[in-house]
């Protein structure tokens, strides 16, 4: 049995974030102990309603791989929702951008027993005030042909967007083919015009999809772009790591990939040191590599993920947003 705080969270994420209902196909994808309880309560909670709900155990892609083993890719696409928990994520998989085309849903659910998920007395309507925010600043970006991100500590980076939607990445699921993070993250995605942005950009908050960087720096780390692609590395013993890490990583690995807002003005301004943390209103991320799952053309092995902490955006010259305040 769950405290109440899980169950509560639990129902939260199957009826107000997922909606599942009757008729749905849900396939829920895990591997701990931990997974499994958390997906034989997910699957209670669709049975509930009617829906049809399976649980597969699967081992979590190792360093370097980002697509599901075939047949779990052959389930996801005979499914209406995918659900994968835990180290078991294929967000940034061709897999879960085919399925997603075809009008499957994708949610990720991280960690359910996060004390911000189970504590905080998060509703219904925060999650709809955060949708709201989120596909509002999603327009704003696929209007615009130029993101300008500046901050105290240094960042100055011009990134063309012309053409580029923004995607809006939030907890509630009202339409086939959504994916996100549930029940508390949001942001939204950009793939930025490949080879073309410039400036500089300030990484001190925190690193994900790059074995042995993932967390919150300790030291921030200086990126110079040119043509889209960093051409010097700045910061002390983690970025002489980081850069060499860079070279060996291949293809496209040192290429801007992916412009990030965080959107969720209700979540907690603390860093953990996971992706929950690129969902904080206030703080823009930027992603090196691969960006063809979220609309652009540049394929990588990875897609790793560096939070810029207190920025100031701009927008084809108009101040969006500043100061942790949206500013239209």
């Amino acid at each position: 049995m769950y405290p109440m705080n899980i169950a509560r969270t639990l129902r939260l994420i199957a009826q107000s974030c997922l909606q599942i209902k009757a008729g749905d196909k849900v396939i829920i994808l895990g591997y701990t102990e931990e997974d499994q309880r958390v997906a034989a309560a997910l699957a209670a909670e669709a049975h509930t309603v009617g829906a049809e709900a399976g649980v597969v155990l699967v081992p979590p892609p190792p360093p370097g791989v980002i697509e599901p083993p075939a047949f779990v890719a052959a389930a996801m696409m005979a499914s209406n929702l995918v659900v994968t928990l835990g180290l078991v994520d294929f967000g940034h998989s061709q897999a879960r951008k085919q399925a997603t085309a075809a009008g499957v849903s994708y949610a990720y659910i991280p960690d359910l027993m996060n004390d911000e998920l189970t504590e905080l007395a998060t509703s219904s309507d925060d999650l709809e005030a955060v949708r709201e925010r989120t596909v509002a600043m999603a327009e704003l970006v696929t209007n615009a042909k130029t993101a300008h991100i500046t901050t105290t500590s240094g960042t100055d980076l011009t990134i063309p967007i012309e053409g580029r939607p923004g995607l809006p990445l939030h907890p509630v699921f009202e339409k086939p083919g959504h994916f996100a993070i549930v029940p508390f993250y949001a942001e939204v995605a950009c793939a930025p015009l490949e080879n073309a942005a410039y400036g500089v950009a300030v990484a001190d908050g925190t690193v994900v999809g790059m074995p042995g960087f993932n967390g919150v720096l300790t030291e921030a780390i200086r990126f110079v772009f040119e043509k889209g692609r960093v051409v010097n590395i700045e910061g002390g013993r983690t970025a002489a790591k980081l850069e060499a890490a860079l070279k060996d990583a291949g293809e496209n690995a040192d290429s801007l990939a992916e412009m990030g807002l965080g959107s969720n003005h209700r979540m907690r301004d603390i860093l953990v040191g996971n992706r929950r943390d690129n969902g904080i209103f206030g703080h823009v991320h930027f992603a090196l590599g691969r960006n063809v799952d979220l609309g652009g053309k540049q394929m990588s092995p990875i897609h790793t993920d560096f939070l810029i902490c207190d920025a100031s955006l701009e927008l084809d010259g108009r101040i969006i947003m500043e100061h942790r305040q949206l500013m239209v």
